[in-house]
């Protein structure tokens, strides 16, 4: 999926993205008029006027400067969205509209497309300098509100709108609680849950168990136990290697090696290792002026 800036090539998928609405008997929001235009006007004048909305400097009719967008699916090259990002705000759009309107064609609804689109949209006020982005939605519609918070929004103030007739929740997204860092949070569960998946589905084998001595180096002695997963593969060819500590067996840590004799790299799982077994195990892998290990935790 991608934003495209509206064209005339885009004019009968446009149309039948409004129609749709009307079919459904749903509202439109975040379309820039497009519905409107269709109705009193023409789809190539929309575009004019689309574009003359872009212009910062000299806003046209009273109304603020925006950008309008179609969310699209490349493989098709259907419109399954459209938004619409202000780059400035009046006294009623900080209070009631906020920086970004959009909407979901009603047959591609409950797919993750408005949290999709939001994001990309964000991306975009980012690019142009709006850090705060201010976005607000009726208190009847939870699953409005449920994208805004899948994006980091935080629920600022509500209250009841003359204009609108209905209770409105106003939510902020600021950088720092952006969706980017959301969308990377819920990437970094991912590879720990595939780090599960693969330790569930090997054999565990203990080689090397507490208080016996390396094969090649018998000073280094073990002081975790340690061992591997059968039927898997790491950087050296041999299974993944497993450090086994006394706590619960749930994988928290890993540690990510680098060998400058073999000139490798690989990540050995921690599981069930308690704080002072993780931090012997950090120790012992750092002895060696040969070999240099970094502990990655999982976030409680």
């Amino acid at each position: 999926m991608k934003l495209v800036f509206p064209t005339i090539e885009y004019k009968d998928k446009a149309i039948q993205y409004i129609g749709e609405f009307y079919d459904y008997n749903s509202e439109i929001n975040g379309c820039g008029g497009l519905d409107r235009f269709l109705k009193e006007s023409d789809y190539e004048m929309w575009i004019e006027r689309t574009i003359a909305y872009m212009d910062i400097a000299n806003p046209k009719d009273g109304r603020v400067p925006s950008l309008t967008y179609f969310y699209v699916r490349e493989e098709d090259d259907k419109i399954l969205g459209m938004i619409n990002i202000r780059l400035a705000l009046n006294d009623f759009l900080k209070k009631e509209g906020g920086h970004i309107g959009y909407s979901i064609r009603p047959t591609e609804r409950r797919k993750h497309y408005a949290t999709d689109m939001l994001r990309e949209g964000l991306k975009v006020c980012r690019t142009i300098g709006i850090h705060n982005v201010i976005l607000t939605c009726d208190r009847s519609n939870p699953a409005s509100a449920g994208v805004i918070k899948n994006c980091g929004g935080e629920l600022e103030k509500e209250f009841y709108s003359e204009h609108y007739e209905g209770v409105i929740q106003r939510y902020v997204i600021k950088e720092n609680d952006s969706c980017f860092k959301k969308q990377f949070s819920e990437y970094n569960e991912e590879f720990w849950k595939s780090l599960e998946t693969v330790v569930a589905e090997s054999e565990l084998i203990i080689d090397r168990p507490k208080g016996t001595a390396h094969p090649n180096y018998p000073d280094f002695i073990y002081k975790v136990d340690y061992g591997y997963l059968k039927g898997t593969t790491s950087m050296d060819g041999g299974g993944i290697d497993v450090w086994v500590g006394t706590g619960e067996k749930r994988i928290d840590a890993i540690l990510c090696i680098v060998d400058l004799l073999k000139k490798d790299s690989e990540i050995k799982i921690l599981l069930g290792c308690t704080e002072e077994e993780k931090e012997i195990i950090y120790n012992m892998q750092n002895e060696s002026e040969y070999m240099k290990g970094y502990l990655i935790h999982r976030n409680k």
